[in-house]
C-alpha cells in the first residue's frame, strides 16, 4: 500500500561546519527565544530555512525567495553536499531515560503521498489551517524539505535488523541539547533497498509526528497536478515526501505523556473539584509530593480507569481524580467511543477542562491560559503560583494505532514521541 523510495539527499559538509551547530529540534517544539539562541550558533543553522524570522512565512514574496537563494548559496559553497547515489538513510538515536539506556532505529526515505481517503497513511490528530498554509508557502517557494514526517510501521520486526546489518558509512554524528546521540548512515545496495521497500508496502503507515507536514504534502501534490508543475519530470517529485519510519516493535520507541497546565484565574482547588463533581470523583488525596516521580507513582494507581492527577501550585493541594460512569456517559453522548474513552487525555480535554473552566482546551491555549508540557523533572517546581496541573499517563502506542485504524481523532498533543529527530540531518531538494 505505501510506496517507499530511495533518493539523493543533501547532508551538511563536516569540512565546512560543526554538525552540532547546524542541526536543530523540530520547528514545532522551538519557541521564538529558543530559535534566536539556536540560529546564533551558526550562519548555516537549518532553522534559518525551516523556521525563518517572524512574518517571512505569512508575508510570502521576497522573503520566501530569499530563503531559496540562501539554500542555493549553501549548495554552491558546498556547505551542503549531495549524495551521488540513490539511498535509504538509517537513523540511530542512543539515549537515556529514567535510568535506562535505549536505542531507536528509524529509516529516512521518500514516501508516496496519498490522499487521506485512500487510508494508506493514517492520522490520529487534527491539523490547523494556519500552520498548513505557512508550510505550503515554504514548500512551494523553496522547493525543499528540511525535516521528515515521523511514521510508524506495525510489527515489521525485521526493519531494525535490516538497518543495523545493512548500514554503510556514518554520514553524521551529533549530540542534541539533551545529550542524546544521533547517527545517520546510508544504504546504497539496490537489492536491500527493494527488500525494505517491499517490507513496508503491504500495510498502512501511521503518523506519529508531522500531521501538518503531511497535510501540506497532499495539498502541494494536488496543486502541482492541477497546474502541471513537474509535468516534464519523470521522477514526479511532488508525489513524494521525506519520511522517517520506526517500527512499533522497536524497543527504543517511547511515547510519553503531554500534561496540561492551566492558569486558574483565582479558582481554588476546592472550586475545581466541586465543578468536576458527578463526572469525576476523588480517589485519593495524596500526601505532600516532592517531585514528578511521586506524581507518576500515584497516577499509576488508577489502573485501567481513565483519570488524572490534579495539583494546584498556589495551595499545594493535590488529588487523584477518576472518571465516573456519569462522566463516561457524557463523553459517549458527545460522540466519543472506545478506544478514545479509555484515554486519560480524552477525559481531561473533552470533559474535565471544559467543566472546570467553561472553555475547551484549544480555546484556552489560544488565549494563553493553557500550556502543554511533555516531560521534565522540574515540571512542578517550574509551575506558576496560579497554575493547575492536569497530569495524565502516556497514551499507549497500541491505542494510537487503534484510534487511527478506526478513523478517529485524538485531542491535540495526545502523544509525545521521545526523543525528537533533528531537523537538517538529511535535506531533500525537489
Amino acid at each position: 500500500m505505501a510506496e517507499i523510495r530511495s533518493f539523493s539527499g543533501y547532508t551538511y559538509n563536516p569540512q565546512k561546519v560543526d554538525i552540532e551547530d547546524v542541526l536543530a529540534p523540530p520547528y514545532d517544539v522551538v519557541t521564538q527565544e529558543e530559535r534566536e539562541r539556536i540560529i546564533a550558533s551558526s550562519p548555516y543553522n537549518i532553522l534559518r530555512l525551516e523556521l525563518p524570522g517572524e512574518g517571512v512565512l505569512s508575508g510570502g514574496g521576497a522573503g520566501l525567495m530569499g530563503l531559496r537563494h540562501t539554500l542555493d548559496q549553501w549548495i554552491r559553497e558546498e556547505v551542503l553536499i549531495r549524495d551521488p547515489g540513490q539511498s535509504l538513510y538509517p537513523y540511530e538515536i542512543s539515549f537515556d531515560f529514567m535510568g535506562r539506556r535505549y536505542t531507536r532505529w528509524g529509516l529516512i526515505c521518500l514516501l508516496g503521498v496519498e490522499p487521506w481517503e485512500k487510508r494508506v497513511i493514517l492520522p490520529h490528530e487534527k491539523t490547523f489551517k494556519k500552520v498548513t498554509k505557512e508550510r505550503l508557502e515554504l514548500l512551494k517557494t523553496v522547493r525543499a524539505q528540511f525535516s521528515q514526517i515521523f511514521l510508524l510501521s506495525k510489527e515489521k520486526h525485521s526493519l531494525v535488523e535490516h538497518m543495523r546489518n545493512s548500514r554503510g558509512d556514518c554520514l553524521l554524528e551529533a549530540r542534541d541539547h539533551l545529550d542524546n546521540l544521533h547517527r545517520v548512515y546510508k544504504i546504497e545496495d539496490k537489492e536491500i533497498i527493494d527488500d525494505i521497500s517491499a517490507l513496508l508496502s503491504d500495510e498502512p503507515l501511521y503518523i506519529a509526528d508531522g500531521h501538518h507536514r503531511y497535510t501540506t504534502a497532499i495539498t502541494f501534490m494536488e496543486e502541482c497536478e492541477r497546474e502541471g508543475t513537474f509535468s516534464g519530470d519523470p521522477s514526479r517529485p511532488h508525489r513524494y515526501v521525506m519520511a522517517y519510519i520506526v517500527d512499533t516493535t522497536d524497543p527504543g520507541l517511547l511515547c510519553l505523556a503531554t500534561h496540561r497546565l492551566v492558569k486558574a484565574g483565582g479558582l481554588g482547588m476546592e472550586g475545581i473539584i466541586e465543578r468536576l463533581d458527578g463526572c469525576f470523583e476523588t480517589l485519593k488525596e495524596p500526601v505532600p509530593i516532592n517531585g514528578l516521580s511521586d506524581v507518576e507513582k500515584i497516577a499509576e494507581t488508577l489502573g485501567d480507569r481513565p483519570g488524572f492527577f490534579l495539583f494546584h501550585k498556589g495551595s499545594g493541594q493535590a488529588a487523584l481524580m477518576g472518571i465516573t460512569s456519569e462522566g463516561i456517559t457524557r463523553l459517549t453522548e458527545a460522540g466519543l467511543r472506545p478506544p478514545l474513552l479509555d484515554l486519560d487525555v480524552v477525559s481531561v480535554d473533552e470533559l474535565a477542562i471544559k467543566m472546570a473552566f467553561n472553555e475547551c482546551a484549544a480555546h484556552l491555549k489560544d488565549k494563553g491560559v493553557l500550556r502543554y508540557e511533555a516531560m521534565g523533572s522540574d515540571l512542578i517546581e517550574d509551575m506558576a503560583h496560579d497554575e493547575v496541573l492536569f497530569f495524565v499517563r502516556p497514551t499507549p502506542v497500541e491505542a494510537m494505532i487503534e484510534v487511527a485504524q478506526r478513523g478517529l481523532i485524538m485531542p491535540h498533543k495526545a502523544t509525545y514521541f521521545y526523543p525528537k529527530i533533528l531537523t537538517g540531518t538529511i535535506i531533500r531538494e525537489l
